[in-house]
């Protein structure tokens, strides 16, 4: 059930739909009175029994309302996917590479000066050459060198969505092409600002960045 209610979560993140006036309230209260009566019971158990009784009984029945809660809430999601298969193909939903997350996003220490920093991505340790795959389809908007970045690629999804590839050791994508989730745009280098072989990854919403962990379904 946990597993579900994250994964559902994060579905909400990525369509806009976690503050939807039309979302299921899931932190509905839980009391009232037991299930089952203890006086009907009281002649032939103690009162230590009853209340295992009665407390089973609630925890199942609090089990099926989470359940029957959830069911409407992923319906509801089933439903806005229907109508939005050109929003979700543009939403970025994958990891670009695999590896491991060595720097995350928000502030940390400049691995350079020392100093606290803003963040704005995550970086992926990964082998040079590896490959990176484009999070969802898009248009390339940035390909070359660019400050900082080293040699980087710009993927504009539309919907105010655009997603950073940088650091990398070869391009095999350029300006103008077409491109499709999980589509190879580029190699993991150590060019630019780096320390080392690893993809810096962005995410960016309306010019803003933002978590890369709130647009990766896969656990």
């Amino acid at each position: 059930m946990a597993r579900l209610e994250r994964f559902e979560k994060k579905l909400r993140v990525i369509t806009a739909l976690e503050n939807s006036p039309k979302s299921v309230e899931k932190n509905w209260g839980v009391g009232g009175p037991y299930g089952l009566s203890t006086n009907s019971f009281s002649t032939s158990m103690s009162r230590g029994a009853v209340n295992i009784v009665d407390r089973l009984s609630n925890g199942l029945a609090h089990l099926g309302r989470q359940a029957k809660i959830q069911s409407i809430s992923f319906q509801e999601l089933n439903n806005f996917f229907k109508n939005q298969k050109s929003f979700l193909s543009s939403t970025p939903s994958i990891w670009p590479t695999r590896g491991w997350v060595t720097s995350d996003f928000g502030f940390r220490k400049s691995p350079f000066t020392g100093l606290r920093e803003k963040h704005e991505g995550w970086d992926i340790a990964a082998r040079t050459g590896a490959t990176v795959r484009a999070t969802a389809d898009g248009i390339v908007v940035v390909e070359g060198r660019e400050h900082g970045y080293g040699n980087l690629v710009e993927i504009d999804h539309g919907y105010g969505i655009v997603t950073r590839y940088g650091h990398n050791s070869k391009h095999l994508v350029k300006v103008g092409d077409h491109v499709k989730r999980g589509q190879v745009v580029s190699l993991v280098g150590n060019t630019g600002r780096s320390t080392g072989p690893h993809l810096h990854y962005e995410v960016l919403l309306k010019g803003v960045p933002v978590s890369p962990k709130n647009y990766i379904l896969e656990e």
